[in-house]
Protein backbone atom coordinates (compact mmCIF):
# COMPACT_ATOMS: atom_id res chain seq x y z
CA UNK A 1 0.00 0.00 0.00
CA UNK A 2 1.25 3.32 -0.83
CA UNK A 3 2.35 5.79 1.76
CA UNK A 4 -0.73 7.17 3.43
CA UNK A 5 -1.13 11.21 3.65
CA UNK A 6 -3.32 13.50 5.05
CA UNK A 7 -4.49 14.37 1.92
CA UNK A 8 -4.88 10.83 0.54
CA UNK A 9 -7.21 10.13 3.84
CA UNK A 10 -9.11 13.20 3.43
CA UNK A 11 -9.99 12.14 -0.13
CA UNK A 12 -10.59 8.59 0.96
CA UNK A 13 -12.98 9.24 3.60
CA UNK A 14 -14.37 12.25 1.95
CA UNK A 15 -15.81 9.71 -0.95
CA UNK A 16 -17.74 8.05 1.68
CA UNK A 17 -21.30 8.98 1.02
CA UNK A 18 -23.30 10.59 3.83
CA UNK A 19 -26.57 8.16 5.46
CA UNK A 20 -30.19 9.17 4.36
CA UNK A 21 -33.05 9.73 7.13
CA UNK A 22 -30.82 10.29 9.99
CA UNK A 23 -32.66 9.82 13.40
CA UNK A 24 -33.59 13.00 14.72
CA UNK A 25 -34.26 11.74 17.83
CA UNK A 26 -31.00 9.92 18.28
CA UNK A 27 -29.12 13.00 17.41
CA UNK A 28 -27.20 11.84 14.26
CA UNK A 29 -25.11 14.73 13.01
CA UNK A 30 -22.93 13.07 9.88
CA UNK A 31 -19.15 14.28 10.27
CA UNK A 32 -17.87 15.37 6.79
CA UNK A 33 -14.84 13.25 5.25
CA UNK A 34 -12.42 16.13 5.38
CA UNK A 35 -13.09 17.09 8.84
CA UNK A 36 -12.58 13.38 10.07
CA UNK A 37 -9.85 12.76 8.39
CA UNK A 38 -7.99 16.25 10.16
CA UNK A 39 -8.94 15.14 13.57
CA UNK A 40 -7.75 12.05 13.13
CA UNK A 41 -4.20 13.10 11.26
CA UNK A 42 -3.51 14.92 14.38
CA UNK A 43 -4.49 12.13 16.67
CA UNK A 44 -2.52 9.96 14.72
CA UNK A 45 0.64 12.10 13.34
CA UNK A 46 0.91 14.67 16.59
CA UNK A 47 -0.15 12.49 19.26
CA UNK A 48 0.27 9.30 18.20
CA UNK A 49 -2.95 7.94 19.62
CA UNK A 50 -3.70 5.82 16.46
CA UNK A 51 -1.58 3.75 15.03
CA UNK A 52 -1.24 0.10 16.95
CA UNK A 53 -3.83 1.45 19.51
CA UNK A 54 -7.45 0.78 20.24
CA UNK A 55 -9.41 3.36 19.56
CA UNK A 56 -12.78 3.66 20.04
CA UNK A 57 -15.33 5.71 18.05
CA UNK A 58 -18.63 5.79 20.42
CA UNK A 59 -21.68 7.22 18.18
CA UNK A 60 -19.54 5.87 14.99
CA UNK A 61 -22.87 6.81 12.81
CA UNK A 62 -21.73 5.83 8.97
CA UNK A 63 -17.83 5.02 10.98
CA UNK A 64 -16.25 7.56 9.31
CA UNK A 65 -13.65 7.84 12.50
CA UNK A 66 -13.45 4.07 12.74
CA UNK A 67 -12.84 3.29 9.35
CA UNK A 68 -10.17 6.18 9.00
CA UNK A 69 -8.32 4.97 12.31
CA UNK A 70 -8.24 1.48 11.09
CA UNK A 71 -7.07 2.81 7.66
CA UNK A 72 -4.40 4.67 9.62
CA UNK A 73 -3.16 1.38 11.14
CA UNK A 74 -5.19 0.64 14.34
CA UNK A 75 -4.30 -2.28 16.38
CA UNK A 76 -8.10 -2.32 16.51
CA UNK A 77 -10.87 0.05 15.91
CA UNK A 78 -14.21 -0.13 17.55
CA UNK A 79 -17.19 1.78 16.49
CA UNK A 80 -20.21 1.84 18.96
CA UNK A 81 -23.73 2.89 17.95
CA UNK A 82 -27.22 2.23 19.92
CA UNK A 83 -28.95 2.27 15.79
CA UNK A 84 -28.51 -0.85 13.88
CA UNK A 85 -29.20 0.62 10.42
CA UNK A 86 -26.77 3.20 10.57
CA UNK A 87 -24.03 0.46 11.44
CA UNK A 88 -25.13 -1.51 8.27
CA UNK A 89 -24.53 1.40 6.49
CA UNK A 90 -20.99 1.73 8.30
CA UNK A 91 -20.10 -1.77 7.75
CA UNK A 92 -21.35 -1.74 4.40
CA UNK A 93 -18.87 0.97 3.61
CA UNK A 94 -15.90 -0.36 5.51
CA UNK A 95 -16.67 -3.79 3.58
CA UNK A 96 -14.69 -1.98 0.92
CA UNK A 97 -11.49 -1.55 2.44
CA UNK A 98 -11.12 -5.50 3.75
CA UNK A 99 -9.80 -4.24 7.06
CA UNK A 100 -9.12 -7.16 9.82
CA UNK A 101 -8.92 -4.57 12.66
CA UNK A 102 -12.13 -2.92 12.40
CA UNK A 103 -15.23 -3.79 13.98
CA UNK A 104 -18.47 -2.50 15.07
CA UNK A 105 -21.43 -2.77 17.51
CA UNK A 106 -24.68 -1.92 18.11
CA UNK A 107 -25.45 -1.02 21.58
CA UNK A 108 -26.67 1.99 23.85
CA UNK A 109 -23.85 3.63 25.21
CA UNK A 110 -25.34 3.60 28.78
CA UNK A 111 -24.56 -0.25 29.03
CA UNK A 112 -21.71 -0.68 26.91
CA UNK A 113 -19.23 -2.83 29.04
CA UNK A 114 -16.02 -3.13 27.27
CA UNK A 115 -13.41 -6.00 27.74
CA UNK A 116 -10.24 -4.41 25.95
CA UNK A 117 -9.26 -0.91 27.38
CA UNK A 118 -9.01 1.50 25.09
CA UNK A 119 -6.22 3.86 24.30
CA UNK A 120 -7.78 6.14 22.42
CA UNK A 121 -11.57 7.21 22.00
CA UNK A 122 -12.92 9.58 18.87
CA UNK A 123 -16.39 10.93 19.03
CA UNK A 124 -18.79 13.41 17.30
CA UNK A 125 -21.79 12.47 20.13
CA UNK A 126 -24.95 13.64 20.07
CA UNK A 127 -25.13 17.81 20.91
CA UNK A 128 -28.39 17.26 23.36
CA UNK A 129 -30.38 19.94 21.52
CA UNK A 130 -33.46 17.64 21.06
CA UNK A 131 -32.80 15.15 23.71
CA UNK A 132 -31.23 17.09 26.70
CA UNK A 133 -28.91 15.34 28.49
CA UNK A 134 -28.12 12.70 25.55
CA UNK A 135 -24.48 14.58 25.17
CA UNK A 136 -24.06 13.32 28.92
CA UNK A 137 -23.67 9.61 28.07
CA UNK A 138 -20.88 10.52 26.03
CA UNK A 139 -18.41 12.21 28.63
Amino acid sequence: MEKLTKRRLEIILSKMSLPKNLKREWEQYPTPGPLAARILWIAHATYNDIYDKYVLDLGTGSGVFAIGAAILGAKCALGIDIDFSILTFAKKYAEEFSLSNLDFHCVDVKYLNLRQRMDTVIQNPPFGVHRPGSDVLFL
